[in-house]
């Protein structure tokens, strides 16, 4: 049986994120996945917020609960995406 250290309180110790804040972020994360994917499909003018929301399976509302505009949904990709976009557009002007 492992003893608690009585050098770390429970304020110090990193809580787990509660359910709904999972939520949120994986609706994020398929609206950003959604986003790129309309983007490369049929271009960033040709995408609304109303296709990438539907393609995430959300609301519009629930789009702009998450970001701004069309744009913000691509702005904070993770550098792993961002790499595998920029390999992307590499492999399409080449």
């Amino acid at each position: 049986m492992d003893l608690p250290n009585p050098t770390t309180s429970p304020i110090d110790r990193p809580r787990p994120p509660n359910r709904k804040a999972q939520q949120k972020e994986q609706t994020r994360l398929r609206l950003v996945e959604a986003a790129l994917t309309l983007f490369a499909e049929q271009g960033y003018d040709e995408t609304t917020t109303s296709d990438i929301a539907a393609l995430a399976g959300v609301t519009e509302r629930t789009f702009y609960l998450h970001f701004a505009t069309k744009a913000d949904a691509i702005i904070e990709l993770t550098p792993e995406w961002a790499q595998t976009l920029v390999a992307y557009i590499r492999s399409t002007i080449a």
